[in-house]
């Protein structure tokens, strides 16, 4: 079946096991939700994670089918998405807040990982909620 997917007990070897908040690789989850609207390093995680750089990025393949860098990407795609619809802050607030560097780079990086900009999406929402 393949090697264990961390060494804290190779006894373990189910998704849900692995996805435990106590799991190393759980613990990376856990660092990164928290860290979401913020620049974070694959270094970093790994050290929260107790894993190496190298190990959490095999496991986030094998897990859940990107990296790192690319499931905290989406992660802050998700505040902005939640932000953009719930509030009537302006989208520089939300790129802000997400942890872009200005608003440009939230609609580029949601044009292209989402296939929406954050005015279309908040004109969406509010069609919707006039329904």
């Amino acid at each position: 079946m393949g090697m264990p997917l961390y060494a804290a007990d190779s006894r373990s070897n189910s998704a849900e096991t692995r996805l435990s908040p106590r799991s190393p690789f759980g613990q990376g989850l856990k660092f990164i939700e928290e860290r979401c609207a913020r620049q974070i390093s694959v270094a970093e995680i790994a050290e929260a994670a107790q894993l190496s750089p190298r190990h959490l990025s095999l496991l986030f393949r094998q897990i859940l089918g990107c990296t790192p860098l690319e499931y905290a990407a989406d992660r802050r795609l998700d505040l902005a998405e939640q932000l953009i619809t719930k509030t009537a802050l302006s989208m520089s607030a939300i790129a802000e807040k997400c942890g872009f560097a200005e608003q440009a780079s939230l609609t580029k990086s949601m044009r292209r990982r989402r296939g929406i900009t954050p005015m279309r999406l908040r004109k969406t929402a509010r069609l919707q909620d006039k329904r």
